[in-house]
């Protein structure tokens, strides 16, 4: 069995991922598996997917996994930090003894999840570099990298509100992640593979977003991608907006409920800077 096409997501948290992963997966010949390394961790909690089901009861994870016996009982997740992989890089692989079995049994489950789906492109919104450097480097999986990016300010009301640490902290994590996914895209050539996709810009004219990340996955745009909360999803992890999805719409709200505090705590940490960096 052929591998599928992966649609990768990147860039940091609470940047739209979930929403996006989601209107994706309204796609006929589209899978939407929210953040896929998880798959075993819900599987061992036994948590709710999208469709509202706990993985034991949900018929679609149940079929995957009936599909599953004799992998390699390794992670999905690489257990090596990210920082690692731009001080060692190709060597990373080469020091890392379960590289190919982790590679493997990654691939195996994706062909399992489009197997059961009956979908060729999948669509996988874990956002972590060094499970992407794994997967690019193998070339076992075709991947179209998609890098998410949002208004730093933004981030950093979404993680106040949820209370994840503090201001500056917020603003660090923000600039980080986003500087870590623009080296690996230099590192890795891949500035002409990777769709550059602006928060803003997507849910201001989705149709025009989702074309463009289809295009690269050589499908054509589907009118039941902005209708994707019409059907039934089974996303893992993601915000719980998985569980309530709306039709995708502006919502600048984020922008009342920051304080004067927080706009000065973003200037003072040059948020304004980052945001021109990362071509919000």
């Amino acid at each position: 069995m052929s591998s599928p096409t992966v649609i990768y997501l990147l860039g940091a948290g609470v940047s739209g991922s979930t929403l996006l992963a989601m209107a994706l997966g309204g796609h006929p010949q589209i899978t939407g598996l929210g953040e896929f390394t998880r798959f075993d961790k819900y599987r061992a909690d036994d948590r709710a997917c999208a469709c509202g089901s706990p993985i034991s009861k949900c018929a679609f994870w149940q079929e995957v996994e009936a599909g599953l016996d004799g992998l390699p009982m390794v992670p999905l997740m690489p257990p090596l930090r990210s920082s690692r992989l731009f001080v060692s890089g190709p060597e990373l692989l080469r020091k890392d003894p379960h590289m190919p079995l982790i590679v493997e049994r990654n691939v195996k489950v994706y062909r399992q999840i489009a197997k059961v789906a009956g979908t060729p492109v999948l669509v996988d919104a874990t956002k972590s570099l060094m499970h992407f450097y794994y997967l690019y480097r193998s070339g076992e999986i075709r991947l179209v990298p998609v890098y998410v990016v949002r208004d730093g300010r933004a981030y950093l009301e979404s993680n106040l509100r949820r209370r994840r640490r503090g201001r500056l902290f917020s603003i660090a994590r923000w600039a980080r992640v986003n500087l870590a996914v623009q080296h690996l895209i230099k590192k890795l050539s891949l500035r002409e593979a990777v769709v550059h996709v602006r928060y803003t810009d997507f849910v201001e004219s989705p149709e025009a977003t989702l074309t463009r990340i289809c295009e690269r996955a050589d499908l054509p745009f589907d009118p039941g991608m902005l209708s994707y909360f019409e059907k039934s999803h089974h996303n893992l992890g993601g915000n719980r907006m998985r569980l309530d999805p709306q039709p995708i719409a502006p919502n600048y709200s984020w922008q009342e409920r920051l304080t004067t505090l927080d706009r000065a705590a973003f200037r003072f940490a040059g948020g304004h800077y980052w945001n021109r960096r990362f071509d919000v």
